[in-house]
């Protein structure tokens, strides 16, 4: 029973590693290609969701490139540690590791990818410098605009 379980968990695993990595730099035409059907497109955000073995991805897109993906198994439950270190194998080099209380953050030498892995809520998100910027922009863009009339 025991080596049962085991050759179900490395088969759902290999499933995963093979199959539900969506990689930072992809186009929408070769994230299509690796999930098959979208679940939902968000035209106007240029964000598109997929599910595919049992792992739902939400991709972001700039100028028709993944710049933003963002990971969480179906049920919610928490991703492995392989799981997490084969997705930043696939979507950068040399991570370095930094923990806070709630979330673990991994950034590559160059500070051009960044990814967060939240413990509380389940998924890995990994962004490009360039996300993080027009991110930045936006929210600062909004502060400021709910705070002209003060």
């Amino acid at each position: 029973m025991q080596k049962m379980r085991y050759l179900l968990f490395l088969g759902t695993l290999l499933a995963f590693t093979t199959n539900a990595q969506a990689r930072l730099g992809e186009s929408i035409e070769q994230c299509n290609k690796r999930y098959e059907k979208p679940i939902l497109i968000e035209k106007e955000e240029q964000i598109i969701h997929y599910l595919k073995n049992g792992i739902k991805v939400k991709v972001y897109f700039h100028k028709s490139k993944a710049d933003c993906i963002f990971y969480r198994l179906r049920e919610s439950k928490p991703l492995s540690d392989h799981m997490i270190n084969q997705l930043l194998k696939v979507n950068g080099k040399n991570w370095k590791k930094f923990k806070t209380t709630d979330e673990a953050f991994y950034y590559l030498d160059n500070n051009n990818r960044v990814a967060g892995h939240n413990f509380m809520k389940h998924f890995l998100m990994i962004w490009t410098k360039g996300n993080k910027d027009r991110y930045e922009a936006a929210k600062k863009a909004a502060e400021d605009e709910a705070l002209s009339d003060f």
